[in-house]
Parts: C-alpha cells; sequence; structure tokens
C-alpha cells in the first residue's frame, strides 16, 4: 500500500502500505541489524538434496512462543546467481489441515513485510498491551492454511545481493512460483488443495502476475498448483485508470472545484505519459498529484499527510510501532532469521527498483484470469489512494467474458450478524465488493468484515 515519508533525503515517495505511513520520524530505523553471525535457514539445499522431512522439522517454529501457535518458517533459494532468498512464514489451518485451503498473502509497498499483517488484521497473531503474542480473534488461519511470504527479494527478512532486486513483474511471478515449487515439496499433503493468491494495495500486481505464472506453467508442469482463484484488497492494479483522483477528491469534499481543474490538468500529463510508456516520467507525475510527502498537490491543498482513509488527517502508528519493535528484537531465532540479516519494514531499494513498473498496468493479466478463476476483489470505502469509483474503473475496462454482465449487475446488500457491512456485485467469476467504514486496509479497520468476504468467498457462497 502507498505510504509517503520524510525520512529519506532524496526528494521521496514510498509506496502502498498504510502501516508505517506518514509520521514517522527521521531518525526512525527501517532496517535493524543484529551484531551475531547465525545465519539465516536457507531450506533450498535440504530439498534438493531429498532431506524433506529434516528440512520440515527444522523449519517448525517454537509454538510456545506464539500461544501455542503451529507454524513453520525459514528462507527459499530462488535465484542463485544473485543469492536471492524469500523468507516465508506458514501457519497451518487450526481446525482443519491438512485439508483446509491454502491462500498465499502478498503485502504490498512494494517493498512492505509481511509481519504488520501478521500480527494485526485477519493475521494469526496478535500482539498485546505488554507486547506478548496471542492469537487473533478473527485470524483468518482458524478454517485456512496461510502462507506469508516476503516479497520481492530485499523486502521484510528476504534478502539479494545489490544486483537482484527485481524490476518487473515478470521476474516477481516467476521467483515466487520457484519459491512455491520448494514449498509444495516441503508440504506436499497441500498439493492438491484449493489454492488461492491474496494480494493487497500493491499486492494487486504481485498476486495477478504470480497467478498468470501458475496459469500458463500449469500447462505443462507434472505437479501442476490448484489454482482456484485471486483475492485483490484495495488494489493497485491498473494505474491508467486507477489514478485519477480530482472527481473524487472533489466529492468528498477535500477540494474546491478550482482545485479540481488544476488536479485534471496534472492527471492528463499522467495519462499522456502513461499512454506514452514513459514509465519513469508518469511515476514522478504521480508523486507530484499525490505521493510526494515533501510537495504533492494533495498535501499542499488538503493539508492531509496520509491517504489511507479520508476521516483521519494522520494515520495512529502505535500499534504498527508496537509490532515493528517486537520483530526486530524478538523473534529472530524463533525465525530461523539469523542475524547477519537487516529487517526491513519497508525497503526502499525494493522500491526504486521497481520505480519504472509503478504505473504499469496488470489488467491484461487479471482479464485472463477472469475466464479461468474466480476472482475477488474489495475496497474499503474511505480509501483515498485506492478509492472505490477507482477501483470500478478498473474493472469496466476489463476484458473478460463477464464485462457486459457485470456492466448491467445489480448491486446487492451484504450484511455480518445483521449488520449492513457493505454492498457486493456477483457476476461469474467476479465478486466486487464495497466494505462500509473501512479505509485501505479493511482488514485492519473491519477484521470480522473482512474475514468474512473472504471466507465466504473461498467457500463459494453468496455475499447478499
Amino acid at each position: 500500500m502507498l505510504l509517503t515519508t520524510n525520512m529519506f533525503v532524496k526528494h521521496v515517495t514510498l509506496p502502498f502500505y498504510i502501516l508505517f505511513a506518514v509520521s514517522y520520524e527521521m531518525n526512525h530505523t527501517f532496517c535493524v541489524l543484529a551484531a551475531t553471525d547465525e545465519k539465516p535457514l536457507i531450506l533450498t539445499p535440504y530439498i534438493k538434496n531429498g532431506k524433506i522431512a529434516e528440512a520440515r522439522n527444522l523449519s517448525k517454529v517454537d509454538p510456545e512462543q506464539f500461544d501455542g501457535t503451529q507454524s513453520y518458517s525459514g528462507f527459499f533459494a530462488v535465484n542463485q546467481q544473485h543469492n536471492s532468498n524469500l523468507f516465508f512464514w506458514f501457519f497451518p489451518s487450526q481446525t482443519d489441515y491438512p485439508n483446509a485451503p491454502l491462500i498465499l498473502w502478498l503485502d504490498g509497498g512494494p517493498g512492505e513485510s509481511n509481519m504488520m499483517s501478521i500480527f494485526g488484521g485477519i493475521g494469526p497473531l496478535h500482539l498485546t498491551g505488554d507486547g506478548y503474542p496471542k492469537r487473533g480473534e478473527y485470524s483468518f488461519t482458524k478454517h485456512h492454511s496461510v502462507l506469508y511470504i516476503d516479497n520481492p527479494v530485499g523486502t521484510g527478512y528476504s534478502f539479494t545481493d545489490k544486483d537482484g532486486y527485481v524490476k518487473n513483474e515478470t521476474i516477481i511471478g516467476t521467483e515466487l512460483y520457484e519459491a512455491l515449487q520448494q514449498f509444495f515439496q516441503l508440504f506436499h499433503e497441500t498439493q492438491n488443495n484449493d489454492f488461492y493468491v491474496y494480494g493487497i494495495s500493491y499486492g494487486g500486481k504481485y498476486a495477478p502476475s504470480l497467478s498468470h505464472t501458475i496459469h500458463h506453467k500449469n500447462k505443462s508442469a507434472k505437479e501442476k498448483i490448484n489454482l482456484k482463484g485471486m483475492i485483490l484488497a484495495n488494489s493497485w492494479s491498473d494505474p491508467l485508470h486507477q489514478a485519477m483522483h480530482s472527481e473524487y477528491l472533489y466529492q468528498i469534499g477535500l477540494i474546491d472545484g478550482n482545485t479540481k481543474i488544476k488536479f485534471r490538468e496534472r492527471e492528463y500529463v499522467l495519462r499522456n505519459h502513461i499512454n506514452g510508456k514513459q514509465w519513469k516520467a508518469a511515476t514522478e507525475e504521480y508523486n507530484k498529484i499525490i505521493l510526494s510527502y515533501n510537495d504533492s498537490l494533495y498535501k499542499s491543498v488538503t493539508g492531509f499527510v496520509g491517504f489511507h482513509n479520508f476521516l483521519q488527517q494522520v494515520l495512529d502508528l502505535k500499534e504498527y510501532n508496537a509490532i515493528e519493535n517486537y520483530v526486530n528484537k524478538s523473534v529472530r531465532e524463533a525465525l530461523h532469521i539469523g542475524n547477519t540479516l537487516p529487517y526491513c519494514a519497508f525497503c526502499e531499494n525494493v522500491f526504486y527498483a521497481l520505480e519504472d513498473d509503478m504505473m504499469q498496468s496488470v489488467s491484461f493479466k487479471v482479464s485472463e484470469l477472469l475466464d479461468h478463476y474466480r476472482v475477488l476483489i474489495y475496497t474499503g470505502q474511505l480509501d483515498i489512494l485506492v478509492a472505490y469509483p477507482m477501483t470500478v474503473n478498473f474493472l469496466r475496462h476489463l476484458q473478460f467474458k463477464g464485462a457486459d454482465e457485470y456492466a448491467s449487475a445489480i448491486r446487492r446488500k451484504w450484511y455480518v450478524d445483521n449488520e449492513l457491512a457493505g454492498y457486493t456485485k456477483q457476476v461469474g467469476t467476479l465478486t466486487e465488493v464495497l466494505v462500509r467504514n473501512a479505509g485501505h486496509s479493511a482488514a485492519f479497520d473491519k477484521p470480522q468484515w473482512a474475514l468474512d468476504v473472504i471466507t465466504r468467498f473461498i467457500s463459494n457462497q453468496t455475499l447478499s
């Protein structure tokens, strides 16, 4: 999810996540390196040598440190040339393992660690006021197995050499696919389970890219991944049709008519850059419009220093700071991280490597996937960055078999425990949902409702 910060000396925009957003202080440390020389647990050599049982045993995480929660963690090597390794943390279903559906969870950024989603929202764990982990009240892992991967390399605990930072979605899809191949060897009992890919915010590019890779690799693979669908949450997937804020900001009262004209002029320039495939220029223009902490048009006229929720000028970061402090200090040994690696809650190297990727679309991948798999796309009502009208504009430009039906679909109410949670359209393989009273991260703002919509989607139940 897009975030901005004044941390770095450069004219900076650091995207796509609310969790470390805009009020971090200049001396806040995004990457922390411990002093000893214990090495990370890279499982790939064990897997290649057929030592599956040993690898699995080594990857076990002590449940006593996490309120009795069973889990596994370690690293998969995905690019030998650049020493690229993806960190994973796997939580088997608490109630129905190994039969439960398997979900791969991908946070955004680019460069945002999964740790916030693991220790908050609908994650398996939460921190108490005293900083101790306990099982989450609305944990997604009660009835589903969830695999979290810090993606792409350089994010969170994942690491690579300086030349290994990925520059496009094709490489991201390829490296995630390689990690999954190793995962399914390590946990072969899940190979045939229903498999879903979840992407939030900038993960709205990662999830379609991986799913698209799986779709085409499955055609010739001996061991196929049983891909059933994809879940996109406040997803940044199609900048040409999503990066248009003028009308929305005007309608919610954050800008007036004169300022709307200024926004439209800048958005016209942005569209020209995108249509001309001038990717870096497009990213720079979007920074000037909304992303830059220092001097964006958005900040200068609204006074807002964030765009995660139009009811909140500044995000309360207490919970997020507590999670990051805990992850830095307390979990390295338990998660087999070693102490030679920095933990990058948000990795600027990952962001800058993907600068040309920022304004490119994956809508063609989403369109193709919709013709073969079920797709849920949900959006928080109060989000500014990837607002609901922008998501609808993205969906209306998709070219898939159900496009005409979607254009005329009836919107229905969605209730959770007799309370109005939002609205939905369900057409063929596409389910579109608006989550009421939620911002850029519905899983944090409305965890019970987010869990309900995802659970119903996976179990193929209607929302209305």
